[in-house]
């Protein structure tokens, strides 16, 4: 399910999961966190909701930020930091 709180829904975690156990592989998918400074994406936050999944579709570590994806684009305050 998509909610605000969860824009992919299960979305990465079904893909991450169906590939690992079919190869038996371990896939990491990384995400930074924070503000962008500079370029044509000044001004938005980057999500911070890595994902690593190993071979046999065990989720191994969540970024700390998962729950917080759905509020990229919307400064909580005027820092810079999340």
């Amino acid at each position: 399910m998509i909610t605000s709180k969860s824009p992919y829904g299960e979305t990465w975690l079904r893909a991450y999961r169906e590939l690992c156990r079919l190869y038996g592989i371990s896939i990491v998918g990384v995400s930074n966190v924070g503000w962008i400074t500079d370029g044509p994406w000044k001004g938005r936050k980057v999500i911070g909701c890595s994902l690593a999944v190993g071979p046999m579709g065990e989720v191994l570590a969540k970024g700390a930020l998962w729950f917080r994806c759905g509020n990229i684009n919307r400064r909580e305050s005027s820092s810079a930091t999340t």
